[in-house]
């Protein structure tokens, strides 16, 4: 009789280890999928937020200030000594 109760025992331990084993496997791939899911989701936010700087920008391109004071800032051709025609 105790040993059929230890086998008995002993096949409960073993079934609940496999079920433990199996439980934690799919957690871990349940976690990993979360995480490839995760990171989709973010490649593709990053994506759509260039594209979209891209597309604001080649309609409001950026105002580009013209300096009034060509005593300090000189254009190349004129640092050279060329003369334009």
């Amino acid at each position: 009789m105790i040993d059929a109760l230890v086998a008995y025992k002993v096949g409960i331990s073993v079934i609940s280890v496999i079920g433990d084993y199996i439980l934690v496997r799919s957690m871990f791939s349940i976690i990993r999928l979360s995480i490839r899911i995760i990171f989709s989701l973010l490649s593709i936010l990053f994506l759509t937020a260039i594209v979209s700087l891209i597309y604001f920008l080649s309609i409001h391109p950026p105002k580009v200030r013209r300096r009034t004071s060509h005593y300090f800032f000189k254009h190349p051709t004129e640092m050279m000594g060329i003369l334009e025609a």
